[in-house]
């Protein structure tokens, strides 16, 4: 009975020897699976960070952009206060030839100047609404490409999902 005994011992032991080498088996798969998708991740992060940094790039050109079109705004704005005041030195003109007549040919010369400042303030206007007007187009296509470029993002995004 003691050879039995040992016999079924020594089965016990390979079983239980088949078994752990088996799980430790496994766990070699599993390990190797789960380095797989931290690799997977791994991409799909540093492809996040690219989209991210082209987007941060993007960025900066439309906030400098923006700012061309505000200076542009703000010389528009300085132009229409020239002209502003220079309607108002008309206005002054006026009424310094109305109220004395040996000043009328001062007064003539005054407002042909003023009419040349105004003239030349006018075409500002008009240089700085063109220059607004491009700085509009090139904002536009701006906006195309960050458009596109969040659309990029949002699929290198969707690849990182884990299911």
């Amino acid at each position: 009975m003691r050879a039995a005994e040992i016999a079924a011992l020594i089965a016990k032991v390979q079983s239980g020897t088949r078994e752990a080498v088996e799980a430790m088996a496994a766990g070699v798969q599993d390990v190797e699976a789960g380095r797989r998708i931290t690799t997977q991740a791994g991409a799909a992060l540093e492809s996040i960070i690219e989209s991210v940094q082209v987007s941060a790039v993007e960025m900066e050109k439309i906030t400098a952009e923006i700012q061309s079109l505000a200076s542009g705004a703000d010389r528009i704005v300085d132009s229409a206060r020239g002209i502003a005041e220079s309607a108002r030195d008309s206005a002054n003109g006026a009424k310094t030839m109305a109220g004395d007549t040996s000043r009328v040919t001062e007064a003539i010369l005054q407002v042909s100047v003023t009419s040349e400042q105004t003239s030349a303030s006018a075409e500002e206007v008009s240089a700085s609404t063109q220059e607004l007007t491009a700085q509009s187009g090139q904002l536009a296509t701006t906006a195309v490409r960050m458009r596109d470029l969040a659309n990029n993002l949002e699929g290198a995004v969707a690849r990182f999902r884990l299911t």
